[in-house]
Formats: structure tokens, C-alpha cells, sequence
């Protein structure tokens, strides 16, 4: 199966402010269902940067917010402010369409295996 960004096949997204994921997600069949992931168990702060290495950013992430953008709507982009290893705060940013994707409406991360 290859691998298509979640923002692709769902609507109604948003990253609430404990850095949960929630959307509409199609299923195979065409119809909607709720799903949601906790961006926290795969997204880290490294010295004030969000990344896929590591766990837990909201610890340490304040003003979280998300956005489909591009041209096409081809970023599906995480932001926060988030606290560098010397305490200071700077703005960071991740696209989630890199990593998340939707199978029959369940959020994954990729190479996730079903």
C-alpha cells in the first residue's frame, strides 16, 4: 500500500492544545468516521525544534496550532512555540502530511504496518 497523506482524505482537522489530532478520516467505502492520534507519542522538542525524533512535545510546547497549506494544500503543517534547551521560547513548525497518513480511516504513522 503506498504511503498518502492523512490531509488528503479527511476534513475537519485540528491539533487541540495537549497536542492531540483530530479529524473526519474517509474509510475505503467513502464514508467519514472520527479519528484522532496523540501527536505526543511521536513528536519531540529537540533544543526548541518539533521533530519525529523523540516523544512528547506538548510538555514543552505552548500556542500549538495546525494549517493545510500549499499551493495545493500540500502541507499540512504542525506550528508551536517551544522551548529551547536554554529555556528560551522560538517558533517551530513539522508537516504532519510527511509522516501521518489515513488507511480505511485510521490515522498512522508511516511504515506502520496494518
Amino acid at each position: 500500500m503506498p504511503f498518502q497523506p492523512f490531509h488528503r482524505s479527511c476534513c475537519d482537522i485540528t491539533v487541540d492544545q495537549f497536542g492531540t489530532l483530530r479529524c473526519r478520516a474517509r474509510r475505503d467505502d467513502g464514508t467519514f468516521r472520527d479519528a484522532s492520534m496523540d501527536l505526543n507519542e511521536s513528536i519531540g522538542n529537540i533544543d526548541g525544534y518539533l521533530s519525529w525524533a523523540g516523544r512528547f512535545f506538548g510538555r514543552s510546547a505552548e500556542d500549538i496550532k495546525f494549517g493545510v497549506e500549499g499551493d495545493q494544500g500540500d502541507q499540512a503543517m504542525l506550528r508551536a512555540r517551544v522551548i529551547t534547551e536554554d529555556g528560551d521560547k522560538q517558533d517551530s513548525e513539522l508537516n504532519l502530511g510527511e509522516e501521518i497518513g489515513n488507511h480505511n480511516g485510521q490515522l498512522y504513522r508511516r511504515n506502520w504496518t496494518f
